[in-house]
């Protein structure tokens, strides 16, 4: 299969772990050069920047795809068109579903049916599930091409 990368925008990182080609990098701390630190990341739907372009030691630099499309190493199957996530190791996979926890619905016991809130107060009971800014796993981009099973290489339109 063919793979492209076709990247708008790459950021040089300077490698604060072993990374490697192909995988979801994280932006580390700043290193004591003033270099943007990066790292492979290394959980399931962490927060990633981008897809390393090559190989990198820790200490060396390696080039991040940030913006446009990048070949990525699949960490299972992969339909065209999933929107994807990283895995533990820095591949990609399918994006979990979002879940969402609304509540209850419905009138106490006893209560009688209003059907508006005006009359009836709040008719939700609980806390949504998703607060904050940041979904709890991070999905950054598109495969654009079919992954049969972990370890295949796939082309990805990364869109943090």
């Amino acid at each position: 299969m063919s793979q492209q990368a076709r990247s708008i925008l790459d950021i040089s990182m300077l490698a604060t772990a072993a990374i490697a080609y192909g995988r979801a990098v994280q932006v580390a701390a700043t290193t004591t050069a003033g270099a943007i630190g990066g790292v492979q990341a290394t959980a399931i739907g962490q927060k990633v920047i981008g897809i390393a372009r090559r190989d990198a030691g820790l200490g060396a630099y390696t080039d991040v795809t940030v913006l446009g499309t990048a070949v990525c190493e699949a960490g299972a199957a992969i339909a065209v068109g999933a929107r994807v996530q990283c895995d533990a190791s820095g591949r990609v996979i399918t994006a979990t579903a979002l879940a969402v926890t609304i509540g209850t619905l419905g009138v106490g016991a006893g209560g009688t049916p209003v059907t508006s809130t005006a009359g009836n107060g709040a008719i939700l009971t609980g806390a949504p599930a998703i607060t904050g800014g940041d979904t709890p796993l991070y999905v950054f981009g598109t495969a654009l091409q079919a992954a049969g099973a972990a370890g295949d290489l796939i082309e990805v339109l990364i869109s943090n």
